[in-house]
């Protein structure tokens, strides 16, 4: 599965290690209970019917589950490891489009006091594979994913397409 959330760190607690989806017999630290499986959370993730993209501070992609690649006509090969807005410009055929400033001013919300941000619903064009671009219409929320030392490790995009 390249380019999914198995590039992303594991934790053993959400079963992305070696041993994902078995049982752990004796409890671990993490507060799992003997009887609790661990869950195979990169599988869950990306069978997801919701878009989500996962974002790193410094706004390049690590992960995208399936539904957001179906959304926005991408294929993972093609955005993993690279900048949000690289992979998702403004249309350059629309001089009013909005969606870069407004999507990037959420996100900057986001690092700043380290909470979620929704927007309200947004005109933001994707490009297609030809290379034009489709008019759509989202509502997004950006939420932060903090590590074990309270530090923002990733910002996880999700968005509803409300295009009519």
């Amino acid at each position: 599965m390249s380019g999914d959330l198995t590039s992303l760190p594991r934790r053993s607690q959400f079963g992305f290690g070696k041993n994902a989806g078995a049982h752990n017999p004796g409890g671990d630290k993490e507060g799992l209970s003997a009887a609790e499986p661990q869950l195979d959370f990169c599988r869950l993730f990306n069978a997801a019917p919701c878009p989500y993209l996962v974002l790193a501070p410094d706004l390049t992609i690590p992960g995208v589950n399936d539904a957001y690649l179906r959304a926005t006509l991408t294929r993972r090969e093609e955005i993993i490891g690279r900048s949000l807005f690289e992979v998702f410009p403004d249309n350059p055929g629309d001089p009013d489009a909005t969606g870069v400033r407004n999507l990037g001013a959420s996100l900057t919300r986001v690092l700043e006091h380290g909470c979620p941000d929704a927007l309200a619903v947004q005109r933001y064009d994707i490009r297609r594979p030809d290379g034009s671009f489709e008019e759509r219409y989202w509502s997004p929320i950006n939420t932060p994913v903090f590590g074990d030392g309270g530090n923002m490790l990733y910002i996880i995009h999700h968005v509803h397409d409300v295009t009519e």
